[in-house]
């Protein structure tokens, strides 16, 4: 019905078409979002409703002819008026400039973002990115609130999304687009040295990759490609620190950092050293990330344990008696849990922590119990899906002994944590153990012969009273009735 209606778009060829003609539909939605205090569904409507008219349309012949609306209508309409002075809602406008960036085109065809000043918006939404850096202090950054993590992963999609296409146009016809890529560059300078890598798809060879002069005291990088940015906050001994603020910007770049690392693994003293060095980065690091950034540089953390680069002694504070198990292939989850306890020991001690608020603490808990959710899954594929109808002999030699006795370790590092975390304790690590004695019951039920009647009753005793320790009395009442549970079924 609306292509009966070329009006309403604005798309009418005739010459004598007034200026208040033009986009009589945008203008209209425009008028609308202005007087409008929208909701949360209705402006996943409006993506929804936008996203629609600018999706290609299948004429009669079977071609493939352009939506209702440009996609560059809707993006000079209703993102690049607002994004700047954030005078609309930062995830409407990113939506809806996601759902124009994912259209397909023609082979060939130059892109239509080309015509919506690329490299201003592009330098607007870094801006926005730089804003979301949780460790920046300045008076210019806290003028706006920090984004919500689901926010700051869809500003890296689209950022991501748009220098794609924009540094395809640019390789494409680098005299066109040489002054503003330069430009560009020259603007990101006042950001975060960690934003221009955002913006590597665009710059592709035409810069080397900039970083703090600290990382080539950790690093052996080729100088054609990099160089050394002398930053006053990154000072002797902070190459570590940048180094893993590297390892979470992207994987192409962590694959890098983890391929050039200088550590000789044949001196144990050298590894000793770096294995310290990094725990400390990380109570630097750890508060500044995001969600996606945590996951990626847990990625790191499993891959300097496994390949023994990283040395996190495990020792059994809690467990009363040696287990005689076969833990070898446990050793990841078992010496990253300890690794993050240790992290969190330095963080919450005295002379760290007046370092954040009570929020940023609320921060810290959730991407530990990230952390945790991740080892979780990671043993669960350790042992055979309870629905899978295995052999008898399969399931008596799955590590099912093993798989209870790390979960048995986390749950006690998360205590640990819980009680020492400033400002009371965290919902998500309280949640994180709920999961873990979920876990604990569902192994111990599928697999009978894996807890003794004798350890059961040992384990429910041992875990009521690390729980013990917790200070909010729900919390612990709750867990103390899940640990009640954990009964064998030869008891």
């Amino acid at each position: 019905m609306l292509q009966q209606l070329p009006g309403l778009s604005g798309r009418l060829s005739e010459p004598n078409q007034s200026e208040e003609g033009k986009d009589l539909l945008c203008s209209c939605v425009q008028d609308v979002i202005k007087v409008k205090q929208m909701s949360q569904e209705e402006k996943e409507q409006l993506v929804k409703f936008l996203s629609l008219l600018i999706q290609p349309v299948v004429m009669n012949e079977g071609d493939v002819g352009e939506g209702f609306l440009l996609p560059q209508q809707v993006v000079c309409a209703f993102v690049l008026p607002n994004i700047a002075v954030r005078s609309m809602d930062l995830d409407l406008s990113l939506q809806l400039l996601h759902s124009a960036l994912c259209l397909d085109l023609p082979d060939g065809a130059s892109h239509w973002v080309m015509l919506c000043s690329p490299f201003p918006l592009l330098f607007v939404l870094v801006q926005i990115y730089n804003h979301t850096l949780r460790c920046e202090d300045s008076a210019d950054q806290r003028k706006l609130p920090l984004c919500s993590p689901e926010t700051q992963e869809l500003l890296v999609t689209v950022v991501s999304a748009l220098g794609k296409v924009v540094g395809a146009q640019v390789a494409a016809d680098p005299d066109t687009w040489s002054r503003a890529l330069f430009w560009l560059y020259d603007r990101t300078e006042e950001l975060d040295w960690t934003v221009r890598f955002l913006l590597k798809p665009v710059w592709g060879e035409h810069f080397k990759n900039e970083v703090p002069a600290s990382l080539f005291t950790v690093c052996d990088l080729p100088e054609q490609e990099w160089s050394g940015l002398d930053l006053p906050q990154y000072g002797p001994g902070t190459g570590l620190v940048a180094w893993t603020e590297c390892c979470y910007i992207n994987e192409s770049l962590q694959r890098t950092m983890l391929s050039h690392l200088s550590l000789d693994q044949s001196k144990a003293d050298h590894v000793s050293m770096f294995s310290k060095g990094l725990m400390v980065a990380l109570t630097q690091t750890l508060p500044c990330c995001s969600p996606p950034q945590w996951s990626l540089l847990l990625k790191a953390l499993r891959a300097l344990i496994t390949s023994a680069r990283l040395h996190v002694p495990f020792s059994l504070e809690y467990c009363d008696f040696l287990p005689l198990l076969d833990l070898r292939s446990f050793a990841c989850e078992l010496r990253l849990s300890v690794l993050l306890l240790r992290v969190l020991q330095l963080l919450c001690g005295s002379s760290c922590d007046h370092w954040m608020s009570r929020d940023d603490w609320g921060h810290v808990g959730a991407l530990y119990a990230l952390a945790v959710r991740d080892m979780i899954g990671s043993l669960k594929t350790k042992l055979p899906a309870s629905e899978d109808k295995g052999s008898e002999g399969e399931k008596e030699n799955a590590p099912s002994q093993e798989v209870l006795f790390v979960l048995g370790q986390i749950y006690c590092h998360v205590q640990h944590v819980q009680v020492m975390l400033p400002g009371g304790q965290c919902e998500q690590l309280f949640l994180c153990s709920l999961e873990l004695l979920s876990h604990y019951a569902a192994v111990m039920s599928a697999f009978p012969l894996s807890c003794s009647a004798v350890e059961s009753d040992n384990t429910r005793h041992f875990f009521t009273t690390i729980t013990e320790n917790l200070h909010n009395k729900e919390m612990k009442s709750v867990l103390q009735q899940k640990i009640s549970q954990l009964v064998s079924s030869e008891a």
